[in-house]
């Protein structure tokens, strides 16, 4: 194997090689390998050290039937009932966690999915009551005491998991220290979680990449009492609340090795390989920046995502190049995401021009601004993107306005109509409950979608929750009242134990000035007779042929199909506004200088016709064409 950018992260060197851990649980996918863990292991054998990456998550996913575990991988996405958690909650808090029955009874829809998945109500106690349990018991009579220190890293519905398996083989094996850290660990979240865990020697809060390193050396040197910037130590006489808890960021994302997977390959060679995923590809991640370029400046209201560390940095783009093309040689796997919560506008430049001239065969997916015209969208399909998610969330320029999101209604569409010319897909969803909103928005919407069903629909629409670390928790808007934590949290994690206010990340809150759900209704339904069609294979089409002086309109969005042609200034009226959006005086301007050009009455008049007909949409004094360019 290709040696994996080998910086060391200090300069200082380890008085001893020390033999680390680090366990990545379920419920993880088990198709991509862990991010978090493979960085740290770059990082920690690039300063000396022996590192091992147990895919528990794996394991579980073996003992269970791959069917199983992703039944139950899919239940826990789930974020309203944090099922995930609440399945590991009783190996976590033993007589202190909840009753079943009273999750269930709270969260009746939870028993209705699982049924959904061949899962019935005494399965689904039974998990939780006996046989996790006993699995994550098996799992701590291992020999963890050749280790000198385990990490565990926990990241969305991995943290109860991790804290009742950390707890086992704290009672069988007191003297190993425990180290825990990810995102779900940020700020006030990694406070609570280690006041409450005593079995936790140590909590990173933060970028880990720098001080967990730096952790190791002095737990080689045998200190007693650690006293570092950004991790939570058990063995000094410094508080939490007194403590500063998050770790310096790392400014230059250069230094950060590329991750290292090879841990996740062995697991799954061991345990099956191809037939354990049941043919589907296994996805490597990446990450190429941190923050938010755009929400350093605007921070949308309800994101929040990147908790204190919204600055923006990202790898240079040839730095990027060299860890695709490292990555391709090592593992030898085509399928590439990037964790980035959006793309670095460079990227469009030099990176993406020489991912087109490489020979590879590559799927990528990056999180973009929808903000991207025709000839930014190309470049990201020559450069092998087949996936993005744009953070779309609406086609209401009203409440994209009150989201902050710096898009609206016509540049959205005009990211799905090349997204869809270029072959890549488009992951969205259209939000709602936002102070502000009206009932038109929604209705707007509504009577929208039917011009746009040619275009890749969203997932669904969603009311927003209230998340920590966002400008909505953060007191942004006075019609947001009343936030506490998701009931859900206290089925899982007990109020003698744990203080719920501050570990959760997702809220309920009382909302005024929302769309009535009547509005809301009328969207649903207009959005799922859109996914309907495009699951049924009946997926509707627009296209748009043009020659010298004429356009033909093959528009199947409905039926019967019609054909609507143009000729001379009409149709060069239609082909201005193809590739992107014109504002009507500009269009007006630019026709008006034809040579045979008409009035502006007459040209006004076509626009509007065509507006009429749903060939094309206008948005704020601009008209932009909703056809595709045919092709062959």
């Amino acid at each position: 194997m290709e040696l994996l950018w080998p910086q060391k992260m200090s300069s200082v060197l380890p008085p001893r090689v020390c033999r680390i851990a680090l366990i990545n649980m379920p419920w993880s996918r088990i198709d991509t390998p862990s991010i978090q863990c493979g960085l740290l292991k770059s990082v920690l054998e690039a300063e000396g050290h022996q590192v091992d990456v147990h895919y528990l998550n794996i394991e579980l996913a073996v003992d269970l039937g791959v069917e199983a575990y992703e039944s139950f991988s899919d239940l826990s996405s789930e974020r309203v009932t944090l099922l995930g958690e609440w399945l590991f909650s009783r190996a976590a808090y033993r007589s202190d966690a909840g009753d079943a029955r009273e999750y269930i009874t709270d969260f009746p829809e939870v028993l209705e999915t699982a049924k959904d998945f061949g899962i019935s109500e005494e399965e689904l106690v039974l998990f939780r009551e006996e046989n996790f349990p006993e699995w994550l018991d098996e799992i701590s009579q291992r020999n963890w005491m050749e280790y000198d220190l385990i990490g565990f890293s926990s990241t969305f519905m991995q943290n109860v998991s991790a804290l009742a398996l950390a707890r086992m083989i704290k009672e069988r094996s007191p003297e190993i220290p425990i180290a825990f850290g990810g995102a779900n660990f940020d700020g006030i979240m990694g406070v609570e979680f280690f006041r409450a865990h005593d079995f936790i020697d140590f909590a990173v809060i933060g970028e880990g990449e720098k001080v967990f390193p730096e952790l190791v050396r002095r737990v080689s040197l045998g200190e007693k009492e650690i006293k570092m910037s950004g991790v939570l130590s058990r063995h000094n006489s410094i508080t939490p609340s007194t403590q500063e808890v998050r770790a310096p960021s790392i400014v230059d994302l250069n230094l950060i090795p590329t991750p290292d997977y090879t841990d996740y390959f062995e697991t799954l060679e061991k345990y099956g390989g191809d037939s354990l995923l049941r043919g589907r590809r296994v996805e490597l991640l990446v990450e190429f920046s941190r923050g938010c370029w755009w929400g350093a400046k605007h921070h949308c209201t309800f994101c929040g995502l990147n908790a204190l560390g919204m600055d923006y940095r990202a790898k240079s783009p040839e730095r990027a190049f060299t860890e695709v093309e490292t990555l391709l040689r090592n593992y030898k796997i085509s399928a590439i995401a990037a964790v980035d919560n959006i793309l670095d506008m460079k990227y469009l430049g030099k990176f993406c021009e020489d991912m087109a001239e490489s020979d590879w065969t590559l799927s990528l997916f990056f999180e973009v601004k929808a903000n991207l015209d025709r000839a930014q969208v190309k470049s990201l399909a020559s450069a092998g993107v087949t996936a993005v998610q744009p953070g779309i969330e609406s086609l209401s320029s009203n409440v994209l306005k009150i989201m902050r999101k710096g898009s609206d209604s016509i540049i959205n569409i005009r990211l799905l109509k090349w997204a869809l010319h270029f072959n890549i897909s488009v992951y969205w969803n259209i939000l709602s409950g936002f102070p502000g909103e009206r009932d038109e928005d929604y209705r707007l919407q509504a009577n929208l979608i039917p011009l746009l069903h040619h275009l890749e629909p969203p997932n669904g629409v969603n009311p927003i929750w209230v998340e920590r670390f966002s400008p909505y928790f953060n007191g942004h808007s006075p019609h947001i009242k009343n936030i506490k934590p998701r009931r859900s949290y206290y089925h899982v994690y007990p109020e003698n134990r744990v203080r719920n206010e501050d570990v959760a990340y997702f809220f309920d809150a009382d909302a005024s000035e929302v769309a009535s759900p009547s509005a809301l209704a009328e969207l649903s339904e207009a959005v799922e007779n859109w996914r309907s069609l495009w699951k049924e294979g009946k997926r509707p089409t627009m296209f748009a042929r043009r020659g010298p002086g004429w356009l033909e309109i093959l528009d199947r969005r409905r039926s019967p199909a019609r054909r609507i042609s143009m000729s001379g200034w009409q149709a060069h009226a239609y082909n201005i506004c193809m590739d992107n959006f014109k504002s009507r005086s500009r269009l007006v301007k630019e026709v008006g200088q034809l040579a045979e050009a008409p009035s502006e009455e007459e040209i006004n008049a076509h626009i509007d016709r065509c507006r009429d007909e749903g060939l094309l949409i206008e948005d704020q004094g601009r008209v932009f064409a909703l056809a595709l360019p045919y092709q062959y």
